[in-house]
């Protein structure tokens, strides 16, 4: 019939759920960081494998990954594209909201990958859109190997953010986010969920 789908059985993408282990990221509420992004990840991770991608998580535990290591894994699984999990905090602004992905402005596709998975991600969740930033100092965008973006899915220092990342619905419509965004940078925008 003509119509052609993109096939993405030979593509890896690497998740990197943020911390891990002693690392735990921001704590609030005795709720950990580590736990919402690893959360976050899997059903990430559970979307893309129901198109076919080869999925990577470069912890599926609470194990400790040095900043390095991540990244290394990353590059021996063959990963197409990196994306490291993260939810954020502010010390300075107690209404601090919104979804905001880094990228290193010298990898290659990285702006646009971050571009393509912030805007798939305000979509998903109705999110402030707080943009994509370039952020050359962090290191697991520094030493990606590939297109890599660094995603901030919202300020556990708010409460009412917090109250949102605690829910499985939300966190089903983060993942789907990511998920979605990863398929319309790899050119599959019709694929949808």
């Amino acid at each position: 019939d003509g119509s052609w789908q993109p096939t993405f059985q030979d593509v890896t993408v690497a998740l990197d759920p943020g911390h891990g282990g002693s690392s735990t990221g921001a704590q609030y509420n005795g709720i950990r960081e580590s736990d919402l992004n690893l959360s976050i990840a899997r059903e990430a991770a559970d979307a893309l494998r129901a198109h076919g991608i080869h999925v990577v998580l470069t912890r599926n535990g609470d194990e400790e990954l040095s900043l390095y290591r991540r990244t290394a894994l990353a590059a021996e699984a063959g990963a197409d594209l990196f994306i490291s999990i993260h939810c954020n905090a502010s010390d300075t602004d107690p209404e601090a909201a919104g979804i905001y992905t880094a990228y290193h402005p010298d990898v290659r596709g990285s702006w646009s990958l971050a571009d393509t998975l912030q805007g798939a991600l305000v979509a998903a969740t109705g999110a402030a859109d707080t943009g994509s930033w370039s952020r050359p100092n962090l290191a697991v965008l520094r030493t990606a190997k590939m297109p890599a973006a660094l995603v901030e899915c919202g300020y556990m220092s708010t409460p009412e953010e917090l109250e949102r990342l605690l829910q499985p619905d939300y966190q089903k419509q983060l993942s789907l986010g990511i998920a979605q965004g990863i398929l319309s940078y790899l050119g599959g925008a019709d694929g949808g969920f």
